[in-house]
């Protein structure tokens, strides 16, 4: 009888343990001197104390707590004291509610979870090199402009990332973290911001032939800040790890935004957290381009549904079977800017397999894509800049479709439009020369640049002129000479242009 209820014990156990549920939730002190400080045993093992003796408390009965400080490097002082604490049970979680006396934050977190793909791939035939996704956002016009020019790598954090496929290799600036999960989700966002284009097989992605940094880190926040601070200028994040505010994330994704000068790209949502039209996070915060879907294969008005995909798909609709709310993805006031994110073709982590996917996790990456462009051709805008750029040239006819009605407001400034993008960027952070008789081989005056100096683009304004006897030499991606300038008799202007030109900002 003893070893019956042993065993009963033991099933009784794993039972518990199996149904068990991790609660992870920002946490900081009213007063420093409360903080939580985090150290290592003999065994190398944490281990976690407090002068607040309730914290302490909790601390010593519950040995299986997980506390770090994820934002140490951060720059607001707010951020270096936030702690996330990992704890088993909702009773050590409703411990720490107890002391809200004496902690100003304490946010829950969500288990992260992708925004998910839906997969499009029973018995598709066409050919997966379609790309009436990047017709329909103009990305073909935009490459015109900028696909000599170096381009600004893009980096994101997702599930696993196949170096091997045939339109991935050498794709991958470098893969870090363990690249051993099982699901393609990060294959497919990868694929469709790198993918090799020009190459005559699978895909052309948006960024023509940027390449990508990746982590397999995802769903935290923190990891973006990491790849924010080595550099990476454009972030995709196609993912969620909240479905309610946080003071915590928003501080910390504006300083990712305004202090690291990051943009961060994160689709906003399936069908995630209590419906289609509720916020998810980090998506929904004002430093974060939230992106979601619209269709892009079909005109408006076709009758029959794709014979292999089953839907409609019509171009620029909200819906992937109109008339049918439950059939599109996330829609709220928080959204900046739609892509197409019906049946768009990706890679896949078998040998150079292809399929077609669906969601705003595949919209999002085009946006990031499209930010990169920005970027290769402007380096020296800022991430709001891109950001501004991005929203104001969208294609806001999408609210002039009657199918989209119910979505007003809802759907951001519009439609991804590349090519319009390309062009706004262009025009930013000229340096302007004007009112200067050149004489000599440097001039440097005040609110102007030094002759000579490589820039991004150049305008020499009005009353700009080369006096005989002197040379003006301008190296420059793009020169643009408006009216009333001269080169006098005897002077000589040698204008050097090149994307391969290296770009000094302002």
């Amino acid at each position: 009888m003893k070893n019956i209820i042993f065993i009963l014990s033991i099933i009784f156990i794993f039972i518990e343990e199996s149904n068990s549920q991790n609660y992870s939730f920002y946490l900081k002190m009213k007063k420093n001197e409360d903080s939580i400080t985090i150290s290592k045993n003999k065994s190398l093992l944490p281990s976690f104390d407090s002068k607040n003796l309730n914290i302490k408390k909790i601390l010593r009965e519950n040995p299986n707590i997980e506390i770090e400080r994820p934002f140490s490097e951060a720059k607001s002082t707010f951020l270096k004291n936030v702690y996330l604490v990992k704890v088993k049970t909702e009773n050590v979680l409703n411990e720490f509610k107890k002391n809200k006396s004496e902690i100003s934050h304490l946010e829950e977190l969500i288990e992260p979870q992708l925004i998910g793909f839906i997969p499009n791939d029973y018995g598709i035939n066409p050919p997966y090199n379609q790309v009436t996704h990047l017709e329909l956002i103009k990305a073909n016009q935009a490459w015109e402009l900028f696909k000599d020019y170096p381009k600004i790598p893009t980096a994101l954090t997702d599930t696993r990332f196949n170096p091997n496929h045939e339109d991935m290799s050498g794709r991958y600036l470098s893969i870090y973290g363990s690249n051993t999960s099982t699901q393609d989700h990060g294959e497919y966002t990868a694929s469709i911001l790198a993918a090799l284009s020009n190459n005559g097989k699978g895909l052309t992605s948006v960024a023509y032939d940027a390449k990508v940094y990746a982590s397999t880190i995802w769903g935290s926040d923190a990891e973006i800040l990491r790849i924010a601070k080595l550099g990476y200028r454009v972030i995709n994040a196609s993912w969620l790890n909240s479905c309610s505010y946080s003071a915590v994330q928003d501080a910390l994704y504006t300083e990712i935004r305004d202090v690291w000068n990051a943009v961060v790209v994160s689709g906003a949502g399936n069908s995630h957290c209590f419906g289609r039209w509720t916020k998810v996070y980090p998506a929904a915060y004002d430093a974060v381009l939230c992106v979601s879907s619209v269709g892009d294969r079909y005109p408006i008005g076709r009758v029959d549904p794709d014979p292999l995909i089953g839907n409609y798909n019509w171009k620029d609709c909200h819906e992937i079977n109109v008339g049918d709310s439950t059939s599109s993805f996330h829609h709220y006031d928080a959204v900046d800017i739609v892509a197409p994110g019906f049946n768009i073709p990706v890679t896949t982590l078998s040998t150079n397999g292809y399929i077609h996917v669906g969601g705003t996790s595949s919209s999002a990456p085009m946006v990031a894509g499209a930010a990169s462009v920005l970027l290769s051709i402007n380096p020296c805008l800022t991430a709001v800049e891109v950001i501004n750029i991005l929203k104001t040239t969208a294609d806001a006819s999408i609210y002039n479709i009657p199918q989209n009605s119910r979505y007003i407001g809802k759907l951001g400034s519009g439609r991804l439009d590349v090519y319009k993008a390309a062009i706004e960027a262009a025009k930013y952070r000229h340096n302007k020369i004007q009112n200067i008789n050149f004489n000599s081989n440097t001039i440097t005056n005040s609110g102007y640049i030094d002759i000579g100096k490589t820039v991004t683009n150049l305008i020499p304004y009005g009353g700009v002129n080369v006096n005989s006897g002197y040379t003006w030499t301008i190296n420059a991606r793009e020169v643009l000479i408006k009216d009333d300038f001269e080169v006098k008799l005897g002077g000589v202007l040698e204008i050097n242009t090149s994307a391969t030109q290296p770009v000094s900002c302002p």
